[in-house]
Formats: C-alpha cells, sequence, structure tokens
C-alpha cells in the first residue's frame, strides 16, 4: 500500500482515483470495493458480511416493532425502510422508502434507536410525504411492510 493524503489506496485497484475522503467514506469504500463481497477472512482491512445484519420484512404496526441483530455491540449505524406492499401516496408496490427518528409536531413522533441486540422502532404509524411531494400523510399500515439495517461499521 501508498499513502496519498493520509488516505491508503488498495494496489489491487489501480484504476480508482481517490480524492481526500474522510476516513468513514473510504472505510465505506474498502467495504464495497474488498475481494469476496467484504467477506476476506482474517483480512482486517475489510469487514466482514456477518458484521452487518438486515432483518427480513414484517408488517408496520403503530407501536413498536423490533428485530435483533445479533452483533453483540451497539451499532454505529442502523435504520429502518418501509417497504411499499399496496399503493399509497404515488407509491408502488416494492418501493423502498428510507426512515429516520423525527419529533413529530409535539403531540407524535418516533424514534429508531439500537442496542448491543436489537433495533426498534417505537411510536405510532409514521408520517411519509407523498412521492410527488406535497402535504405529508400517515402511512397506512396495511399498505407497508418494515425491514431493519444494522452496521458495526
Amino acid at each position: 500500500m501508498r499513502t496519498v493524503r493520509s488516505v491508503e489506496v488498495v494496489e489491487t485497484l489501480p484504476f480508482i482515483r481517490l480524492l481526500p475522503f474522510s476516513s468513514d467514506v473510504f472505510r465505506s469504500l474498502q467495504f464495497y470495493l474488498s475481494p469476496n463481497n467484504g467477506n476476506d477472512g482474517g483480512d482486517a482491512r475489510y469487514p466482514k458480511l456477518s458484521d452487518t445484519y438486515y432483518s427480513p420484512e414484517v408488517p408496520l404496526t403503530a407501536s413498536s416493532i423490533s428485530a435483533v441483530h445479533g452483533l453483540g455491540t451497539v451499532p454505529k449505524r442502523f435504520g429502518m425502510t418501509l417497504v411499499c406492499t399496496a399503493a399509497q401516496a404515488g407509491y408502488s408496490v416494492g418501493d423502498a422508502l428510507q426512515m429516520t427518528s423525527h419529533e413529530g409536531n409535539g403531540s407524535s413522533g418516533y424514534a429508531i434507536s439500537a442496542n448491543a441486540t436489537t433495533t426498534t422502532y417505537s411510536g405510532p404509524a409514521p408520517y411519509i410525504s407523498p412521492k410527488t411531494g406535497g402535504a405529508v400523510v400517515i402511512a397506512n399500515t396495511a399498505n407497508w411492510n418494515v425491514t431493519f439495517w444494522t452496521s458495526k461499521y
């Protein structure tokens, strides 16, 4: 390896010309560009696929939903994705929405949280923005599934 502006360049990928990325961005690039799809056995430079968890889809509820991720540590990155199962607000079956925590309007909000074993959604049915813009609507729980993702890195 050689160092360019304090960024390591992997010699096996000479076609990549790196700009001065932050270390987090470069770690992400290493994961996606690592040999063997990120499952490099003992190579400490690359996270293993077992360091990331994607839950199966479960129906959205207007309360609390959890998924056990089994990473054994609090994940550095985690989130929740809504997957459309019946058309609503301009979204078609199979469309996905990346969800984030929000404080709501003072009377209702929701949170996505994680600890060393579990990722959890807590709150009422979330508000979603229509695909073409406009006023937010409450997600119909019958029209959406949820999947969680967590990563140690």
